[in-house]
């Protein structure tokens, strides 16, 4: 992720693309999770499928809740450690660009 932005609210992100492009994605709420060992918390209590700890996702990163998207370490979706960001924003992207349309 390159960029968090809106007026007095989350609005958008900005992240990079595979071609070290950029894309702007509209977004009302990023929950960052900074850490070796995932513990979610009050996310845990919200309704989301956890499944050993972490945060269920589809290919797409969407979890059971619709229109709410999970990436990383804190998802059972696993992928290569290089690029992750970038590979989990790029599978949400089409999905998050369709519920909010």
């Amino acid at each position: 992720m390159k960029e968090i932005a809106g007026a007095s609210r989350i609005e958008r992100v900005t992240i990079s693309t595979q071609d070290e492009g950029r894309e702007t994605l509209p977004m009302d709420c990023v929950i960052p999770q900074l850490g070796f060992i995932s513990s979610l918390g009050a996310i845990s209590r919200v309704g989301l499928d956890i499944e050993k700890g972490d945060i269920k996702v589809a290919q797409t990163m969407e979890t059971n809740i619709p229109g709410i998207y999970a990436r990383g370490d804190i998802t059972t979706f696993r992928e290569a450690q290089a690029h992750r960001g970038r590979v989990s924003a790029r599978r949400a992207s089409p999905s998050i660009t369709r519920c909010t349309s």
